[in-house]
């Protein structure tokens, strides 16, 4: 269920990529595009374009303005910078946003073959805990996502007394994976 959860918004985000020359479209043009993209998945937050150096484009940049503070569109930007140049999709670590109280994650990818710039997006992790609280897990057990590193990114009832990115690690379970 999670991977299907982060799917669909990695799709949506790269809808810039499947654009035939989306760099030589109207600055107009590639606005709407960005728009439809927020407007299409309401859990992408900020959608960002940079050229082929890893320069954000002016007015390359769209965000859901009541829901992204100007300091967090700061830090997805800076965020994105890390991962560029990107050949593939690549994902960010998981990161708490503190002003919507969710877990987040910024991804990257090429936009053009042969890449031409790039395109980022933020996506929130809301639908993955909203997922997580509903699950039942026995009588006792608890359902929950940890990141590459073993820190909890989102999980159900049973874990409520946990913080999210605390170290799961040393659960059996995760040392396992």
């Amino acid at each position: 269920k999670t991977r299907i959860l982060l799917e669909e918004p990695t799709r949506a985000a790269m809808a810039p990529g499947r654009v035939t020359s989306f760099f030589q479209l109207q600055r107009a043009e590639q606005q709407t595009h960005l728009a439809a993209i927020l407007t299409q998945r309401r859990e992408l937050t900020a959608v960002t374009v940079f050229d082929a150096e890893g320069k954000r484009v002016p007015l390359l940049q769209a965000f859901a303005l009541r829901d992204l503070p100007p300091t967090e569109l700061a830090e997805h930007e800076s965020r994105a910078h890390l991962l560029l140049p990107a050949a593939h999709v690549t994902y960010s670590p998981v990161y708490w946003s503190g002003a919507r109280s969710e877990p987040v994650i910024t991804l990257a990818y090429p936009i053009g073959d042969p890449v031409q710039g790039f395109g980022a997006a933020e996506v929130s992790l809301r639908p993955v805990v909203q997922m997580l609280a509903a699950e039942k897990v026995g009588s006792s057990g608890a359902a929950y996502v940890v990141d590459a590193g073993g820190r909890l990114v989102a999980g159900g009832p049973g874990l409520s007394a946990v913080q999210v990115g605390a170290s799961l690690a040393e659960r059996p379970v995760v040392k396992h994976l």
